[in-house]
């Protein structure tokens, strides 16, 4: 349903144009904690790879100890300006970074940092690694879905008709995606954002997700035992069963899951491999694991008796320290992987 308050027109107040404060410093924070920004969305919708909405949540209410930006993070900081020169160099464009961060005039909570604007266009630099199938043809608008969410942000923070998203892969090359504004997505964003944001304000945290991020918040939130017991509510007492049916469900798909390996297994034999029109299984031989602590008390003991006539000269040679490792290590092992066929 569109909400009567979208206009679907971006309409923002800012500082000129410079350089905004780096990521992860005190003025960062306190700016980031005022309002959803475009890191924020694809968590708000439930896509994100790193973050929950329980986490926006967390981080808005101050209550989330900050990160230390990891260095893949700062060497993103370093790199986006000379990205975005080559950017505009290339295509022709004069993408400036706002010196400040964007707010909008009719929706306060909504905020922005972005990477650069020309007119009625946006600029978004990322560094990808291994850019998977989420990563489409360059020059279409198919980026992954935490980015779309971003960008769709951005645009609807601006006003912006498209935004242009550079991808320096492996920092050797430099792919172009061109992502126009979706204003029905960004409704459905816009509504999502809005109920966040009161959820802030009124300090009344969102229900978690079942992510990895949500699970962290919790323990964070809730670190102590201060209460001996309360009494569920019906619609907690309902989810306590669908929780404990879905987990005897999962035991049961575990066991299910392990007796179809093991007829696998047993089908193969001494084969590494089996080729079915369902897809392959591969049940490959590897070196076992090293009991390292082991390994680690021999040595010691060695430095310390190393005047010791019964040590022998040359115990320290590489062939006799791998005599050491060999034997404080497991016998080989074979491990099992299947996938379906393309």
């Amino acid at each position: 349903m569109k909400p009567t308050w979208f206009t679907g027109r971006g309409g923002t107040r800012a500082g000129g144009y410079g350089t905004p404060p780096p990521a992860g410093t005190d003025t960062w924070l306190r700016q980031r904690r005022t309002g959803i920004g475009g890191s924020d969305a694809a968590a708000v919708l439930g896509v994100s790879p790193w973050q929950s909405k329980l986490g926006v949540w967390e981080a808005k209410r101050g209550v989330r100890p900050e990160s230390t930006p990891t260095e893949r993070m700062l060497w993103g900081q370093r790199l986006e300006p000379v990205v975005r020169e080559y950017f505009n160099r290339d295509h022709g464009r004069h993408y400036t970074k706002p010196r400040s961060m964007l707010r909008h005039d009719h929706w306060p909570f909504v905020v922005g940092n972005v990477d650069g604007i020309d007119g009625r266009r946006l600029y978004e630099g990322k560094l990808a690694e291994r850019p998977g199938d989420e990563w489409g043809e360059e020059g279409t608008d198919q980026v992954p879905a935490h980015y779309f969410a971003q960008v769709q942000h951005y645009m609807m923070l601006t006003g912006a008709e498209v935004t242009d998203v550079a991808v320096l892969v492996r920092g050797a090359q430099l792919r172009h995606y061109e992502v126009p504004a979706d204003r029905e997505f960004q409704e459905a964003l816009l509504v999502e954002e809005a109920a966040l944001w009161r959820d802030v304000q009124a300090g009344t945290p969102p229900p978690p997700d079942g992510s990895a991020d949500a699970r962290n918040a919790l323990r964070r939130l809730y670190p102590h035992v201060e209460v001996e017991s309360i009494e569920a509510t019906p619609e907690v007492d309902q989810v306590l069963r669908e929780y404990l049916l879905a987990k005897a469900q999962a035991n049961d798909a575990a066991k299910h899951v392990e007796a179809l390996q093991q007829q696998l297994q047993a089908y193969m034999g001494n084969a590494g491999k089996l080729i079915g029109a369902s897809g392959t299984a591969t049940w490959s031989e590897r070196a076992g694991a090293t009991k390292w602590k082991e390994v680690a008390k021999e040595y010691a003991n060695a430095l310390r008796n190393t005047q010791d006539a019964r040590i022998p000269a040359g115990w320290w040679t590489d062939e006799a320290l791998a005599e050491v490792e060999a034997k404080h290590r497991s016998g080989t092992s074979r491990s099992f992987t299947a996938k379906e066929s393309k």
